[in-house]
């Protein structure tokens, strides 16, 4: 992980850990904005991230990677990382608890993945839930973070 931001060029760039904050190329204009990044992605996670925080943290940004279409994920993934998301989300899933506002299906599936497959709302929700329904008990200990 490491803190991104905006050059004086503006460029985005890493935070270098070795040298002052105000020794490198921030813009002129407060307040500087940094964002806390994955800076660099393991080829197994399972091997390569220990602590369940930072499992998380990992997990959050490349969520958001992925539906922003800075990662390509293929369609029938990105349903079922949309239902797992919503299984991390809502717990289980209750029929009789169930709206179908919950869902927002923009914030859930990549802009192409929408695109490309010409869907309804509806049409999508059944392919999210129909996955979700499998992840019963699925993500109990990950519930206590906030998305």
């Amino acid at each position: 992980f490491g803190l991104q931001y905006i050059d004086n060029k503006g460029v985005t760039s890493w935070l270098r850990m070795n040298k002052k904050v105000k020794d490198q190329n921030l813009q002129k204009q407060y307040p500087w904005r940094f964002r806390f990044k994955v800076k660099l992605f393991p080829e197994d996670v399972s091997v390569h991230i220990i602590q369940d925080s930072t499992l998380r943290l990992f997990y959050l940004e490349l969520r958001e990677l992925i539906v922003k279409e800075e990662v390509y994920c293929p369609p029938e993934t990105s349903v079922l990382l949309a239902s797992y998301v919503c299984q991390e989300k809502f717990g289980d899933f209750d029929t009789g608890n169930y709206n179908t506002s919950v869902l927002d299906i923009d914030c859930l599936l990549p802009a192409r993945v929408i695109q490309q497959h010409r869907l309804t709302h509806s049409q999508w929700e059944e392919k999210i839930v129909d996955c979700w329904l499998e992840h019963k008990d699925v993500f109990r200990k990950m519930r206590c973070y906030p998305t």
